[in-house]
């Protein structure tokens, strides 16, 4: 929960007492703490919603632990979570930064692309508002991801990843 805490703001993560219940309570949600296989010390975390009966994965967070940045981890845990032929997407925040702007080529250089779409993270909480952020999708069968698969996301979102 430390990572979680630190690499995710406020507005943009569970509270663990519900972070617990999602896990419980959704067998399409999978966290995963991240290990290095030499010393199986945490290297970061992985959380994700897969539906394989829409061919759709979400990554909802992934962070890697600071010291282990740009050593290959990142990259392991989005094929960790990639499957055969499915889209996967995820969110990052706008570019405005340094920091964003390296966001984004990370994922670019895994092959995730941006999608046009305008895309809202509803809140988390009952205290904070909607925040606005890209969406970037990879198809791991090499096609383009349609728009009824982005639409089919935002309904997933909203009825099943947000409740």
């Amino acid at each position: 929960m430390q990572l979680y805490e630190g690499a995710f703001p406020y507005c943009e993560r569970r509270t663990a007492e519900h972070h617990v219940r999602i896990a419980a309570e959704n067998e399409d949600f999978y966290p995963q703490e991240l290990l290095v296989r030499t010393t199986g010390e945490p290297a970061g975390i992985l959380y994700y919603w897969h539906w394989p009966q829409h061919a759709l994965l979400f990554i909802e967070h992934l962070a890697i632990c600071p010291h282990l940045r740009r050593l290959g981890y990142g990259h392991a845990a989005l094929s960790l979570a990639e499957k055969p032929d499915t889209c996967v997407i995820l969110e990052i925040e706008p570019v405005v930064d340094a920091r964003t702007a390296g966001r984004l080529a990370f994922y670019r250089s895994a092959g995730y692309e941006m999608l046009p779409n305008e895309h809202v993270q509803l809140p988390y909480h009952a205290d904070s508002s909607p925040v606005p952020l890209l969406l970037l999708a990879k198809h791991t069968g090499g096609v383009g991801v349609p728009e009824s698969t982005v639409q089919l996301l935002e309904y997933l979102l909203k009825n099943q990843v947000m409740c």
